[in-house]
């Protein structure tokens, strides 16, 4: 008895510090877990090492799928061009100083599609030089020695892709400007339809035709037509129409 009740002390004591020491370790985890709240709870250890390759993985894909995005080639953008117009070759240039020739001009460009061009003397004619009235420059050129020439600014106007050019200009005392010659003789017309046209106090267009062939025989030369400054729009493009296309 004396040796079962020693025995059975001995159990309890064990059992007692058997308690105490598995309640010190369940502290001790709860304490590890505290210390990590930035771990994702798992349902078993080897989780706590999946959690932060996962991560890392993630942001991995991510930063390959950012690589990818930048470095994957843009489709190009095709910028399609206006398709051209009927009369796109055709060019228009003019010579003007009080300004309504380069009116009509205009207007002929706008029913061509075209851009004018003006062809501009190296020495610009001033009011005074086109003086009817006086010993002017212009009188001279026109009247007095026809074979002058004046020397054009530059660039002149470039009609190479052309292949119909509306070539408009005063009448100068019943004849072409002299300057309009210049160009007409450089060769920049040749080869091509030209269809002359005018603006003038009532001279019509007839007389400096001749004037026109004569500087330039190569030249397909068509009638051409002589315009107010004013002339409407509709009589712009039935002047235009048999030269389009």
């Amino acid at each position: 008895m004396g040796h079962d009740a020693g025995w059975l002390c001995d159990r309890r004591t064990f059992v007692k510090w058997a308690g105490v020491v598995a309640g010190s370790a369940v502290v001790g985890a709860l304490g590890g877990c505290v210390a990590d709240e930035a771990v994702t709870p798992a349902d078993d250890g080897a989780a706590d090492e999946v959690v932060p390759a996962r991560a890392s993985e993630s942001a991995t894909d991510a930063a390959t799928d950012a690589a990818s995005r930048q470095e994957a080639p843009q489709p190009e953008t095709e910028t399609e061009e206006a398709p051209m117009s009927e009369t796109a070759t055709a060019a228009v240039v003019y010579f003007s100083v009080t300004g309504n020739t380069e009116a009509v001009a205009e207007k002929i460009a706008a029913a061509c599609g075209a851009t004018p061009q003006a062809i501009e003397p190296a020495e610009p004619y001033s009011a005074a030089d086109i003086d009817y009235n006086s010993d002017c420059r212009a009188n001279v050129e026109q009247q007095d020695d026809l074979s002058i020439r004046p020397a054009l600014a530059e660039p002149t106007p470039d009609v190479a892709g052309a292949s119909t050019v509306f070539l408009g200009y005063p009448i100068w005392w019943g004849k072409v400007p002299r300057v309009v010659l210049t160009y007409v003789e450089s060769g920049a017309l040749a080869g091509k339809t030209v269809i002359p046209f005018c603006t003038s106090g009532s001279t019509g267009i007839a007389g400096s035709l001749s004037e026109l062939e004569a500087a330039d025989p190569s030249v397909n030369w068509q009638d051409g037509r002589r315009f107010e400054s004013s002339v409407p729009e509709t009589d712009i493009e039935a002047f235009v129409a048999p030269y389009a296309g």
